[in-house]
């Protein structure tokens, strides 16, 4: 072999030798990226199944309240129905005057917490009062939205209709 046919070949291989390294680097980055994307993509996903059985109610025979007093309050029970404890509740009264409907932020007295939360299959009888204004005593509750935080960030919803 000559001197002009053996600097080619050298070439060509550290070439080769190069691309293969670079492409081991790329792929060992790539799959630990992947790793790290799925894992957190299957921890949302299983979080989510789970609160696919989360559900509560909330029976309007069991709901009361009264607007004449300070502060005006509304009082019911919330029944965990579902597999899942669910936490962080809120509350939108909507309320009839007349024709005119209004809807206020309502919160609990005492709040479930993610450390205390509604475990499945409990009830809680909670107290809650307008978060700054207020109904009229002239007004009647027509409709309360709940929501419920089941794992972090899945909402629960549900509906008490008291008045068509």
């Amino acid at each position: 072999m000559s001197k002009k046919s053996a600097s080619p070949l050298i070439a060509t291989v550290l070439l080769i030798g190069f691309a293969f390294s670079l492409g081991v680097i790329f792929m060992t980055w790539f799959s630990e990226s992947f790793k790290s994307h799925s894992s957190e993509i299957s921890e949302k996903g299983e979080r989510e199944i789970k609160c696919t059985f989360a559900s509560f109610k909330a029976p309007k025979f069991l709901v009361s309240y009264n607007f004449s007093v300070t502060p005006p309050h509304v009082n019911l029970t919330v029944i965990n129905t579902g597999s899942e404890k669910l936490y962080n509740f809120s509350f939108t009264v909507i309320t009839k005057r007349g024709e005119a409907v209004l809807s206020y932020i309502f919160v609990p007295l005492e709040q479930k917490t993610e450390k205390n939360p509604l475990e499945a299959g409990r009830s809680w009888v909670v107290t809650i009062i307008p978060q700054s204004y207020s109904p009229s005593s002239e007004e009647t509750v027509k409709e309360i939205q709940i929501s419920a935080l089941c794992q972090k960030e899945f909402a629960v919803q549900y509906r008490v209709v008291l008045e068509e």
